[in-house]
């Protein structure tokens, strides 16, 4: 098929979105060595640049470990933990704060650049809020934090949600504007007869949606732990103790049997439906594109399958959790590649 001609202010523009994407994707990796190391309250403070800067000295690391100790993690669940335990597990939180202004530097200076060059014409506004939404996740990661410090030594699996959520937010919006601004093809979208199979697309997403957002809860309390076999949950269909709290609508959302029984349900038929549509799709007329997008979507999902079953039956392995994490979030982008081709032709200026 042919191809628009695309100028050299999208190729730097596709170029600079590709490069926050992957910092982004690293982030959330990093994220996630940080929340299954139990390293998130290591930091007590939030200081945009004062923090920057590691202690370098005996004395230093002295007085941040005696921060630490005057909080709850350290008083409940480590009182025997020494400097070197603790140094440990600093660094994973520094380095997840240091990556998060990184990304905000990788943001802003390029930005400011093409500002002042005129080359991003009238996205000046779209990718400001890429930007804006970087600010966002910094406070919105500290709100985490703050959760943990008070009373109880975790964080609320809400607030890590929302913030593990608005990293894929970000993640995806950026994919969403270099799929736009890449060579279109002049076929890119299905006829007005078929266009129900673009909703089905979309209800899948809203699946995964809510697949990921359990993935969440299922980080925020450590409900991986429940049980390590597969397909069955301590040797049963149901597992015992998803009903224990009251109200029982709550078991849902604080359960953590409830939660790692309903992550296994929605995982399988995420796959199922993926199966489904992806067979639905051989029977229509797809642009290259479109073919490439759909068959990411169901291969992603099938590994994301896989994943999961080995993090379930290594007990949370780092490598293993780590590798399903991150395919989610390729996952995710795979959708919003695929649905954006299936937008009316229009181009970006």
């Amino acid at each position: 098929m042919a191809h628009a001609p695309i100028d050299y202010d999208r190729r730097v523009l596709v170029r600079w979105l590709l490069i926050l994407n992957g910092m982004i994707l690293i982030m959330i990796c990093i994220g996630g060595v940080t929340r299954l190391t139990d390293s998130g309250l290591s930091m007590v403070n939030w200081n945009l640049f004062m923090g920057m800067i590691p202690p370098t000295s005996e004395t230093d690391w002295a007085a941040t470990f005696a921060e630490y100790q005057a909080h709850p993690e350290y008083q409940l669940l480590r009182p025997t933990m020494d400097m070197e335990d603790f140094k440990q597990i600093f660094f994973w939180e520094y380095l997840h704060r240091m990556w998060g202004r990184l990304i905000g530097f990788a943001w802003l200076c390029p930005y400011l650049y093409f500002l002042a060059r005129k080359t991003m014409r009238n996205l000046t506004g779209p990718l400001a809020l890429t930007g804006l939404l970087i600010l966002l996740q910094g406070l919105l990661g500290w709100y985490m934090v703050k959760s943990g410090l008070v009373d109880k030594p975790y964080v609320s699996h809400y607030r890590l949600a929302a913030h593990l959520g608005l990293a894929f937010f970000v993640f995806s919006y950026n994919t969403w504007w270099i799929a736009r601004l890449m060579p279109q093809e002049e076929r890119r979208m299905f006829d007005s007869a078929e266009r129900h199979f673009v909703w089905m697309l979309w209800g899948l997403l809203g699946v995964l949606c809510l697949q990921i957002l359990y993935g969440a809860f299922m980080a925020g309390m450590d409900a991986g732990q429940v049980s390590n076999t597969f397909p069955k949950m301590m040797g049963t269909w149901i597992p015992p103790g998803m009903f224990e709290i009251q109200p029982g609508w709550k078991n849902v959302f604080e359960n953590a049997t409830a939660i790692h029984f309903t992550h296994r349900v929605l995982g399988t038929v995420t796959l199922l439906l993926s199966l489904a549509l992806w067979f639905a799709a051989q029977r229509r007329r797809l642009s290259n594109r479109q073919k490439l997008g759909l068959n990411g979507i169901f291969l992603s999902i099938t590994l994301q399958w896989l994943l999961g079953v080995g993090t379930v039956i290594t007990r949370v392995s780092l490598p293993m959790a780590l590798l399903h994490q991150a395919n989610a979030c390729i996952l995710v982008g795979c959708f919003v590649f695929t649905l954006q081709s299936m937008r009316p032709s229009h181009h970006a200026r």
